[in-house]
């Protein structure tokens, strides 16, 4: 709420700046705001990718409140003598600070909810977001109008004057009110400064948490197909997805890895399938989508020359085998939901043995 005070409630009164003291048209005022977008892409673009590598996001809001109040107070000294190019670099820093924050703040919210209510957190900081909005419009407008009021002379009326109107103004007139007008202004980034050093000293209790893992999708998955409205069925369906495609051979591997078992990845997906509670045959194995009947052979060739299988059939050495590989498999998959409580979600853990006893990977 802080920062979208200070940020919509300041650059409401940039162009207002562009217009009346540099006398800029109202679209040429409008493109002067570049350099705060500009600003804020580059960093928004840097700090996403150093989370996404480091999973580190704390530091970022107090870097970025610190150089956004740094380019607030330099946007204070703004007046009819500063330059175009002066008043880029200022709201150049402006957006530098600003994207250090407003997207790093959403994460940060949602990375401290659980699953479940990522929706509440994410739209209620958008709410408190807009609320700072409004705020900081309206009061910085009071202050603003307050402030111009008090600097004009007895008569004059802070309404009804366009940019195209001051500028007719004789030149005593026209003198005295940009005077007025980059006073008032000073007053509203000087007091924009003071709401962003709220924010960084509010960013200092922001509680920096291990970002979360839970179980990618892809657009298409997670945009327009349809949707179970029981999370943990949707749960199975997401997990299925995850390791049941082009990262079907990594998962096996790092579960012949986890339980120290000396199998080829697709000869451990072959005990896993051979050895499940339906007992499939080979035959039946090799006529499931995707299965390569050569490699499957191969890997039933591998167990039985390891004393895992006896004909279709694992041994106990196999089954023992496998009940390692299961419980790999198991812990595997609950990294994949690291986010996910289990004393808030008891049913989870039974799901993840289940799945791990039965999920039909191809090998």
């Amino acid at each position: 709420m802080a920062v979208g005070f200070a940020l919509f409630g300041a650059l409401t009164y940039l162009p207002l700046f562009q217009q009346v003291v540099r006398g800029l048209s109202p679209t040429a005022s409008g493109l002067q705001l570049l350099p705060v977008m500009g600003g804020l892409l580059i960093t928004s673009i840097i700090s996403g990718q150093v989370i996404t590598r480091t999973g580190r996001y704390k530091a970022w809001p107090i870097a970025g409140t610190a150089v956004a109040a740094l380019g607030m107070w330099m946007l204070s000294s703004l007046d009819a003598s500063t330059g175009a190019g002066a008043a880029a670099l200022h709201m150049l820093v402006l957006g530098l600070g600003l994207g250090m924050v407003m997207q790093v703040l959403v994460l940060a919210v949602q990375n401290a909810v659980p699953y479940d209510q990522l929706g509440v957190a994410t739209s209620g900081s958008t709410l408190f977001r807009s609320i700072g909005d409004s705020l900081g419009t309206a009061i910085l407008g009071a202050i603003f109008t307050a402030r111009l009021t008090s600097e004009l002379p007895a008569g004059w009326s802070t309404g009804g004057l366009d940019p195209s109107a001051i500028d007719r103004l004789p030149a005593a007139a026209h003198n005295a009110y940009i005077a007025a007008f980059t006073n008032a202004l000073q007053l509203v980034f000087t007091v924009a400064t003071a709401v962003v050093v709220v924010a960084f000293v509010f960013s200092w209790f922001i509680e920096e948490r291990p970002l979360c893992k839970t179980v990618e999708t892809s657009v298409g998955e997670g945009i327009g197909g349809p949707v179970d409205t029981d999370s943990m069925r949707e749960l199975t369906v997401a997990l299925s997805r995850a390791v049941g495609r082009e990262r079907t051979l990594a998962f096996l591997r790092d579960t012949v890895e986890r339980a120290g078992v000396e199998l080829s990845p697709s000869a451990s997906w072959a005990l896993l399938r051979l050895g499940a509670p339906e007992q499939p045959t080979l035959e039946e194995l090799a006529g499931r989508p995707h299965v390569q009947p050569d490699r499957l052979y191969a890997a039933a060739d591998e167990l039985g020359a390891g004393g895992l299988l006896d004909g279709e059939d694992p041994t106990a050495e196999g089954f023992a085998m496998r009940e390692r590989l299961v419980a790999a498999r198991t812990d595997g998959l609950r990294i994949l939901v690291a986010d996910w409580e289990p004393d808030e979600n008891p049913e989870l853990d039974p799901l993840l043995r289940r799945l791990a006893d039965e999920l039909a990977a191809p090998a």
